[in-house]
């Protein structure tokens, strides 16, 4: 059991729960039943082991769990993975209902006075919605947990077998806090996963109330052949104290330091892209020569899908489905790239700009090249009536990928990599699941995932690969690990997109995964394009096109640009909610950036169309009291000097007169 002990801080509560957790007699922190037995009590007659990065159980009849454990010397946190092997000469006995954490959180106590009771607001689970292509992608949660309230378990969980794909919950980050302090727990598993929390749990008849978290793999029930070893869901637990605000600040530099992706020269530099299309290859070079032109920062040429297939296909359209039709084809349309696409990328390269392409190797029709040459790596499940998933856990199949993938980023010279994966696999994976089997197919899969993702970054040292999964239903922290994702959700693909929407997005996203990418899309005014921004903001060739035809959509893009590339880098830093995260557009919405290292900043503020409200007051904690900072508003140009006391306790006015406007301020310390 996590206790709660208000006179322990968080790290020694972790300190306690891996001493009580991980040893000989211990109440270990995740479940199982094997042969129909569970794990709780059958853990108590296996052998018991302390290994070189964790512990390890075996069975009477050869089945070992073993559990690797991971702390860390700058964070109150706690990684594990549970594996499974089977070290004897027999087929092992069946495990199933595995839950990668199955721990108990004990709640706040209950506080009265009197005949009047305290507390309600002690216990709340704060969670997200995942992504299905809306307006409400990656919305905050809560769900309030009084020691009196009806609800008795709340259950999670992904749709289709891609982790962050669905509506409400189905995003696998969990930040559970009673009172002053809490557990943060996320699960790391590109495949099914499900998470419950269950209320007035007790560790002992007499004990006190607890929380039950527990979670994983959603779905396994197995035996393993002699020798046969299987991994389940990675699990995150990060413990802390100070309010849930302070939390996602730790969350988020947690993320930034361990779960995102770096290249020789430190942190992955997201870029600043121009999003175009598979059509020509004439006219993908005239687009390279006329964003040039733009004079604008834009550092990346992306041709999304489209320039594959045979000869004479209408994939330059992509107004038809034609780019979906001929998945399954890794080589150019020689009609419209007669030279390939290293000519794309050449020019890219001799305009100083980094080259990305689309590719979805997860999927081929029925009939393409890849498909005709191993149609015994595909799965036999159709997804689409025309296409079937790769099977990547077929070792055969996996050697392709990864062969394929490399062959194409040497010939085309591809600098950022953008993997995408539109379907849901899940029911691909089960359906090749052998009798007895149910689950082998997703963790095979799941295993091979990564095992490409991490060899593609050893082969490539410099590569970046963009994280796709119709936008982001993909974005659990074993993925995110190994790439960013540039299209944070294919809510981004309709015309009328809404810039509350986009506000929404970059606060749901901001603790969880903090380098993420934009393109921006709708009116080019100030409102707009400031909703739009991340680490990585793109234009599309139709923005380019309307700023060479008329200089004064030129000159606002190129003062709206000046103004984001000041203030991009503070997204490596901390991001703090200033307002609540609602749709809502009689709301402000406001945030601030806080780079740690320089003590540097800058206050976003959005008024929506129909808030009344033309003024709002911030209080900016964690400046250094005795420090005076210059603070600039980007627009005006106007500027004051204020200390960090002043700000903490008098707070920063911000003010827009106009509805659906936008300010910008930014500070520095003095010299």
């Amino acid at each position: 059991m996590i206790g709660f002990d208000a006179k322990k801080t968080a790290e020694e509560r972790l300190e306690t729960f891996v001493e009580n957790s991980f040893a000989q007699a211990a109440t270990v922190p995740f479940s199982f039943t094997y042969n129909g037995e569970n794990s709780r009590e059958l853990l108590e007659s296996w052998s018991f082991e302390k290994t070189a990065g964790g512990v390890a159980y075996t069975s009477p009849d050869g089945l070992r769990a073993a559990v690797s454990l991971r702390t860390f010397e700058d964070f109150p946190a706690l990684e594990w993975l549970l594996t499974f092997e089977n070290t004897s000469d027999k087929d092992s006995g069946i495990i199933e209902d595995v839950y990668a954490v199955d721990a108990l959180v004990e709640a706040a106590p209950f506080r009265t006075a009197g005949t009047e009771q305290y507390g309600g607001l002690d216990n709340i689970l704060y969670y997200s919605n995942g992504s299905d292509c809306k307006a409400d992608d990656f919305m905050p949660r809560k769900e309030i947990l009084h020691h009196i309230s009806i609800t008795k378990r709340l259950d999670f969980e992904c749709v289709g077998g891609r982790p962050t794909s669905g509506s409400a919950g189905a995003f696998p980050y969990f930040n559970l806090q009673t009172l002053d302090r809490g557990v943060f727990t996320a699960i790391g598993w590109s495949g099914q996963w499900r998470f419950s929390v269950t209320v007035r749990q007790k560790e002992t008849p007499s004990g006190p109330d607890c929380f039950r978290l527990s979670g994983g793999m959603a779905e396994l029930g197995a035996f393993l052949h002699p020798g046969e070893k299987i991994r389940t869901a990675r699990m995150l637990m990060i413990f802390w104290d100070g309010g849930v605000d302070a939390s996602e600040r730790m969350i988020r530099r947690f993320m930034l330091k361990y779960h995102t992706p770096r290249t020789k020269d430190g942190l992955v530099d997201p870029p600043l892209p121009v999003c175009s299309w598979g059509h020509f290859a004439e006219r993908n070079v005239e687009e390279i020569d006329k964003i040039r032109a733009t004079g604008l920062p834009l550092d990346t040429y992306w041709v999304d899908a489209g320039w594959y297939g045979p000869a004479g296909t209408r994939c330059a359209d992509k107004r038809t489905t034609d780019w979906a039709y001929y998945v399954g084809w890794y080589d150019p349309d020689v009609s419209r790239y007669p030279n390939g696409m290293r000519e794309v990328s050449d020019h890219a390269h001799k305009n100083g700009m980094r080259f990305l392409l689309w590719l979805e190797p997860d999927r081929a029709v029925v009939g393409s090249p890849a498909y005709t040459a191993h149609p015994e790596y595909y799965m036999k499940i159709e997804v689409d009536a025309t296409s079937r998933m790769l099977n990547i856990g077929d070792p055969g199949a996996y050697e392709w990928a990864l062969e394929m993938l490399s062959e194409r980023i040497r010939a085309y010279g591809i600098d950022i990599l953008r993997i995408d994966y539109n379907t849901g696999p899940l029911d691909s994976w089960r359906g090749m699941d052998e009798p007895g089997r149910r689950g082998i197919t997703e963790i095979r899969c799941v295993e091979n995932f990564y095992r490409l993702w991490d060899t593609l970054h050893e082969r490539f040292p410099e590569l970046i690969i963009d994280n796709c999964a119709s936008g982001g239903r993909r974005l659990d922290f074993e993925a995110n690990t190994r790439a960013i994702p540039l299209f944070r959700s294919d809510y981004l693909c309709y015309a009328d997109v809404s810039p509350e929407g986009m506000q929404v997005q970059t606060a749901g996203l901001a603790p969880y995964v903090p380098l993420n990418g934009t393109i921006f899309r709708g009116n080019i005014d100030r409102y707009t394009f400031m909703s739009f921004l991340s680490a990585g903001v793109g234009l599309r060739m139709a923005q380019i096109d309307a700023a060479l035809e008329d200089a004064d959509t030129g000159a606002e893009l190129s003062r709206m640009f000046s103004v984001m590339m000041k203030i991009r880098k503070l997204f490596a830093g901390d991001y703090y909610q200033l307002t609540p995260v609602t749709l809502d557009d009689r709301d402000w919405f406001a945030y601030r950036l806080h780079l740690p290292e320089t003590d540097e900043g800058a206050v976003i503020s959005f008024r929506r169309e129909n808030c009344p409200v033309n003024s709002a007051d911030y209080r900016l904690c964690d400046l250094h009291p005795d420090t005076e900072y210059l603070f600039e508003d980007m627009y005006s140009g106007k500027s004051f000097r204020a200390t960090g006391a002043f700000m903490s306790e008098k707070g920063l006015e911000v003010s827009l007169k106009e509805r659906r406007s936008v300010s910008v301020i930014r500070y520095a310390p003095l010299k």
